[in-house]
């Protein structure tokens, strides 16, 4: 994974129904199509032969081509040999899907590209939500400072604006 949203990877597979048949880490696997997406969700990669399958990040997608298919299909039927977990991921932009991946892949679980993105994205926004509302006191008063007399002073300095029209002495009776 390549951003902060990969935090909620594992709360998204197991609430889009995609849940974890075993410890082995999670290797997507897709169509190469005319690009390789860059779409900072996932880490894309391409393999020549099955024994670049273990250096492979957990949750990242392989793209297979068409004339890797046989591949494939030895990788979805085996991978617990590989020590990876193989996910068809479906809808990835900008690939080709045809009746070889189907048939390679037909053995695993399916994932929905565009359900798993939206789900991850949803996920990060609540997650933001939450610790904005969870901002505590010592936040929002970073920028004053009670005096001794119980007067509020505002630091104008760090660029507040709050107050800045009160000149140099920009106290306030609260």
């Amino acid at each position: 994974m390549k951003t902060d949203i990969s935090y909620y990877v594992d709360d998204v597979m197991g609430s889009a129904g995609m849940p974890k048949k075993s410890d082995l880490p999670v290797i997507f696997v897709g169509p190469l199509g005319t690009e390789v997406p860059q779409d900072e969700i996932f880490e894309y990669t391409t393999i020549s032969d099955l024994s670049e399958i273990g250096s492979v990040q957990e949750r990242s997608v392989v793209l297979f081509r068409e004339d890797q298919a046989e591949m494939l299909e030895v990788f979805c039927d085996h991978c617990e040999l590989f020590g990876r977990t193989a996910q068809p991921l479906f809808g990835i932009p900008s690939t080709q899907y045809g009746v070889w991946f189907d048939d390679a892949t037909f053995s695993r679980e399916r994932a929905s590209y565009g359900t798993f993105v939206s789900e991850l994205r949803a996920a990060a926004e609540i997650a933001a939500q939450v610790a904005a509302a969870n901002r505590s006191e010592t936040d929002v008063e970073s920028d004053r400072y009670r005096r001794a007399d119980g007067r509020v002073r505002y630091n104008d300095g760090i660029g507040s604006g709050a107050h800045s029209n009160l000149g140099d002495d920009s106290d306030v009776d609260e």
